[in-house]
Formats: structure tokens, sequence, C-alpha cells
């Protein structure tokens, strides 16, 4: 912020017009003083990382803030920054309402005396009169205009603009003639503003200046730009950045050297723009940035690695899933991740100085040459991490084969099924190995509506798992992946709808059987099921007719098979299923063809009366 000549008169013109900018909607409380609350601030101020950019070294320190702010605004600004700062250049702490008030409360509590006091005058108890803004609005919003103060900030109130920009665009660098006058001058004169460069600076500006007069500055070094983003942004006050060490290295805050050959770029954008934490148990807080703060930081970061954008990630396979949980998990052959590393969200139990990522992120935040340098050999990566290397002893193609695997493995993300061994006692997630698991609760609608409330869950040992809906006898969708989490329906007072895991394929809302030509199929009646080989068989009756439904997991394949066995008489049977174009579906006994039933575009299969058992198979087309 530049010093601007002004006249006495022209000052409190100014004044007068910024302080009839209000806002009729704000109806920001003013919260009462509490010396409990502003010692929680300060505690506050200290610990997640205020600190690091302001204080006397960057010249922002937070001393006097009294004299500037009421606490009730101050925390308003604190909440959301960008509502005020819209370059984005301070970043929201992520503080809630109780934080921030307690933090305003704390800085408020320090007062610039001098500043409060100059040419204030006194009544006859010594206290301070108000200073009276005798200027005029009218005068103060043209020289707003003329001074150059719209050149920087936003005049508006609710986002319509109170003064436009400058329509005069700015003169280039290169064409400046002189370069020891104007804000470069020893001591500017006239219109020109004063920055209060010193000898050094405005050396270094005017020799800047001379350079993109001789050769154009088309563009910078990507490992250049990263490094002067970073600081400018004030990242390296916590990060360690090569030869860059912050002053409070502490905290096991994550470096920064080759952070874009460790990260995937959306996630570098994601962490500095969309909240995304994985250490949340840190004391300092990681601030989320504005998107035009941020720019192309990410592009730069992986520029300045030296690596291109990291590869897509492929679905693993249910094999290679089945391996992967083996590898992380704490049973016969394990490696025992989970022992220090989170899994959906859920807290290992171990102290926070050892504490790990959640697996469940691995795959979205770390490109997969890093996973597999760092797995392979973690203290060849970072020697002073608690992460233990585990390959000790194998061979170089043993040990990368385990890796692949394993990066395979978290590469299904949120769909993870659980590692072999984990055991929380906040965690309600139902994992399926070895044997089917069947559960009847309120299954949600994943075509919209209400809940299915006589749901029917069966999770099958393959990672492949459907809802049988016993009101409608219809297999309304079926999911690949990890099974159930059950915390909605068993935490509390229960009976809420539980939460699908895993990634759906196959969905449908019409009974797959049809008895007779023409005949209504909502006449269908559950009648109960049993259990065979570990898989349920359904029992129900279409229009009267018994019908028993098996589903079981095709072989080597993401699919599943359904078997009927039918007896219909003299009715003609039909079979319905979507008409998709993610499945492939097939029958052994003929052909499915296109068809409209009920307005709704299906396959039909379609076969004479009498005693009929088919089995209709369903594949998705990826794994196909």
């Amino acid at each position: 912020m530049p010093h601007i000549a002004l006249t006495e008169k022209e000052v409190l013109d100014i004044t007068a017009f910024l302080a009839s900018l209000k806002n009729a909607d704000s109806k920001v409380k003013e919260p009462q003083p509490s010396p409990r609350q502003s010692e929680a601030g300060k505690n506050l101020v200290e610990s997640v990382g205020c600190l690091a950019c302001h204080n006397s070294k960057t010249g922002s320190a937070l001393e006097g803030l009294g004299s500037k702010w009421l606490p009730g605004q101050l925390a308003e600004f604190l909440m959301d920054p960008r509502s005020v700062d819209r370059s984005g250049r301070m970043p929201s702490m992520l503080n809630n309402k109780q934080e921030s008030v307690a933090i305003a409360q704390h800085l408020t509590s320090s007062h610039n005396a001098a500043y409060e006091n100059a040419g204030d005058a006194k009544d006859k108890n010594n206290k301070k009169k108000p200073t009276a803004i005798n200027g005029d609005v009218g005068t103060g919003k043209a020289l707003v205009q003329s001074k150059g103060c719209v050149s920087c900030h936003a005049v508006d109130i609710k986002g319509t603009a109170l003064l436009n920009t400058p329509t005069q665009p700015p003169v280039n660098l290169e064409k400046l003639s002189a370069m020891d006058g104007g804000c470069l001058a020893e001591k500017p004169a006239g219109k020109a503003v004063n920055y209060h460069l010193n000898a050094d600076q405005r050396s270094a500006i005017t020799a800047f200046i001379g350079s993109i007069k001789s050769s154009a500055y088309a563009s910078v070094a990507p490992a250049f730009e990263f490094y002067h983003r970073t600081k400018t942004l004030g990242c390296v006050n916590c990060h360690e950045l090569d030869h860059s060490i912050p002053a409070d290295a502490g905290d096991r805050v994550p470096l920064l050297t080759n952070v874009g050959g460790k990260l995937r770029k959306e996630w570098i954008g994601q962490v500095l723009t969309s909240k995304q934490r994985v250490r949340p148990w840190l004391k300092k807080r990681m601030p989320e940035f504005a998107g035009n703060a941020v720019a192309d930081l990410p592009a730069c970061a992986v520029a300045a690695a030296g690596v291109g954008d990291a590869p897509e990630l492929v679905s693993p396979s249910r094999d290679e899933i089945i391996v992967g949980q083996k590898l992380l998990g704490s049973g016969a052959g394990g490696l025992g991740c989970i022992t220090c590393h989170g899994f959906a969200g859920a807290k290992p139990n171990v102290i926070d100085d050892t504490r790990g990522p959640d697996i469940t992120t691995a795959a979205a935040r770390l490109r997969p040459d890093h996973f597999k340098r760092w797995v392979a050999d973690p203290k060849r990566v970072y020697p002073s991490t608690p992460m233990p290397s585990f390959f000790d002893g194998q061979s170089q193609k043993e040990t990368a084969e385990k890796v692949d695997a394993m990066f395979r493995y978290v590469s299904a993300g949120e769909n993870m099924p659980p590692p072999v061994g984990w055991v929380d006692t906040n965690n309600y997630v139902l994992a399926v190995h070895d044997v089917p698991m069947m559960l009847r609760t309120f299954m949600p609608n994943l075509a919209g509506g209400t809940k299915i409330p006589r749901g029917i869950a069966v999770g099958l040992p393959g990672l492949l798992n459907y809802c049988f809906d016993a009101d409608t006898c219809t297999v309304r969708y079926v999911w690949s992946g990890a099974f159930l989490d059950m915390q909605p329906y068993w935490q509390g007072r229960g009976g809420n709808v539980i939460r699908v895991l895993g990634k759906p394929f196959y969905a449908s809302n019409l009974l797959s059987v049809q008895i007779g030509e023409g005949k209504s199929n909502a006449e269908a009646q559950f009648t109960g099921y049993e259990i065979e080989n570990g898989l349920p068989i359904f029992s129900y009756t279409v229009n009267g007719v018994a019908v028993k439904h098996k589903i079981a997991q095709i072989e080597n394949a993401s699919g599943f098979k359904q078997t009927f066995e039918i007896d219909s008489g003299k009715d003609p049977v039909g079979f319905i299923v979507p008409d998709s174009k993610d499945v492939i579906v097939s029958s052994d006994v003929g052909e499915f063809k296109s068809a409209t039933v009920e307005q709704v575009v299906v396959q039909r299969l379609s076969l004479p009366a009498g005693k009929i058992k088919v089995t209709i198979s369903v594949v998705q087309k990826s794994a196909k």
C-alpha cells in the first residue's frame, strides 16, 4: 500500500466516502469481552500457523489490531477472507465460528495507543472524543476514482460495483524512458506514489525494466516460477523447500522439495483450494487459498520436478484387490500397514507422531512412480520417516511385484474393501472375505426417491454385492468392491439408510420375470429364501406362479448370473433386464432383444410355456 500525496481536506473527503460504504444486510453481532475466549484465541494464533506469516520479519505483525477492527467484524473476515481480500493473498485457516471469534477477541485486545491518541480531543474527564469526519462524500468518491485507488481496490456493495477501474490502460514497462523519477525516485514527488523503496529495491526494479527493454519478458522457467510463487504465498514459511528451512520446522510438516514429483497435479490443486487434508491431527493447519491466487502453481510444481502428468488410474480387478487386502492387512503374509495408517476415515490406534495418512487416499494423492519408490525403500526417500522398510533381503523383482500389487489395490480409492484384519471400534464397515454375507436392512434407492425398506443386501467373496428388494422381488442394483457401511443404521438411535460402498454397475426397477402375455407384473409376492452353499435362493410368486431365483458371481469376470426355476404351466415366460451401455447381457437358452416395457426401453428374452430353468449373465463391459 503506497503513500499517496493528499491534502488534509482530500483525506477527510476520501474518509467520508469510505465510511459511507456499509452493507445494510450485514448483521454482525459483536461478542461480549471474554478473557477465557481471548486466551483460547491466543493459543490458536500460536499453534495453527498465523505467526508463520504475521511476524516482525514479514512486516505484517498482528499487534495493535484493536485500533483497526471490532472483534465481531474481524471474526467474519477470518471465516471468509476472500469476501474482503479478493486477491486471495490472505488464505482461509479453516476456522469455525467459535475459533474465529476467539482469535478476534485476542487480536483486538492489542491497541496502538500512539495511533489512537494522535490528534484526538479530550473531554472534561480526559476521555477521547470521536473525531468528526467533516469531509464531502461526493468529492471523496471522485478522488478515489481519480487518485488511482480503484487500480488495486474494488469499491462495491454486495457485488455491485460503485466505481469502475480506470479506462486508461497502464504503460508497458519496456516503454518507460526515465527510470530515476516517479515512484522510482529517491523521494517521489508530485502525483507519484511512494512505496518507500530502499536503494537496493529501486536498483533491482531498474535492472529488471532494463532487461525487458533489450529482450521481451515472454515467460519464466517453471522452476523459478515455482520458487517465486511458494515464497509469495508464504508456503516456505511453514514448509521446507530445498535449502529454504522455516524458522519453526517442527510438527512434521511435509516437505515441498520435489513435491511435483511426489503428488498428482490434481491433488496439489485440491489441497490448495478445496480443503483436501490427510493429516488433520497436525496442530499447524494447511490454509485454503483462492483459486486466482494459486492459478497454475500445481503445474509449476510438476514442471519444476522435471516430470510430466501422472498416468490415469486403472481400476483394479477383483483378484488384484484380494491380493492387496492380504498384503496391506495384518494377517499371515501381510505387512501390517493398517497398524499405522487409517482406513476410510477411521483412525488407527497409534500416537499421532507415528500415524500415517489414510490409505484410501493414497492413489488419488501419490504418483505411481513415487508410491513404488517410497514403499520399496522409505528411508531412501525420507531418512527420518517413521515408516519401516518391509523388503530388506528380498530380491528386486519380488519387491517390485509386491509393491505393484499394493498400488493396484489402493487404486480402488474410496471403493477399497478393508484389508484383512482391519478392526476399529468406531468402524461399521462390513467386510466380506471367504464366505457370503447377507443382511436385511434399509437400503438406499439409487434411482432416487424413498429408501428400500425390505432390502436384502448380499456380499459375495469375490467383491461382488447386490441388493434384492423383497417388496418388488427384483435385483435392484449390483456393485463391485467394498460391501456396506452400517454406521447410519447401527449408531445412535439407528434405523437410517445404510451406505453402499463400492461402485454400482447394474440397476433395475422392473420385475425381472414376466408370466403370461399382457398380464400385469405388479402381482409379485415374496415367500422367503433358503441357503444353499452359503448363497440365498429367493422364492416368490409372479401372477400365482412360483419362482426360485439364485444370484451368483461369474468366475474371473466382474459380473453376476441369475438362475431362475419356473413351472409356468400354459403361460409363456419372459425375462427383462435394463438396456444399458455399461453391461453385456446373455442367456444360456435364448437371445435378448430390445423391447419396450412400461414406456422403458429394455432387453427382453421370451421363452415358451412350461417348466423352465434359465441362467442370465450380466457382465461389466469394462471388465469384459
